[in-house]
């Protein structure tokens, strides 16, 4: 089974350092590909949330301009439903994870 976490972000830098790290700390995250939805934002570029997301199963989606949350998670279904993955966990900048999960 193919699980696939999507991350939408919308600044919030404080927020999404916390959530990246317990995302981290969680059993079996290097089974999964983490999909990083951000939505135009302006407190950091692709270079830092490339720098806070690295690992190798990690992939960066920048908006060209600002969707709205709404229209952003939109999105990333829409990218959910288009790829092979069975599964779809969705968290946002401000989750925190527990690590056994």
């Amino acid at each position: 089974m193919k699980v696939m976490v999507s991350v939408t972000v919308y600044n919030r830098k404080e927020y999404l350092e916390i959530t990246a790290r317990s995302l981290y700390e969680c059993s079996n995250i290097d089974k999964v590909i983490i999909k990083v939805f951000n939505d135009c934002s302006s407190e950091f570029n692709d270079n830092y949330l490339r720098q806070l997301f690295n690992k190798p199963n990690t992939e960066i989606i920048s908006r060209v301009k600002n969707l709205k949350a709404d229209r952003n998670a939109y999105q990333m279904m829409l990218d959910f439903l288009a790829s092979d993955n069975d599964v779809l966990f969705i968290c946002d900048s401000d989750l925190l994870l527990r690590p056994d999960t």
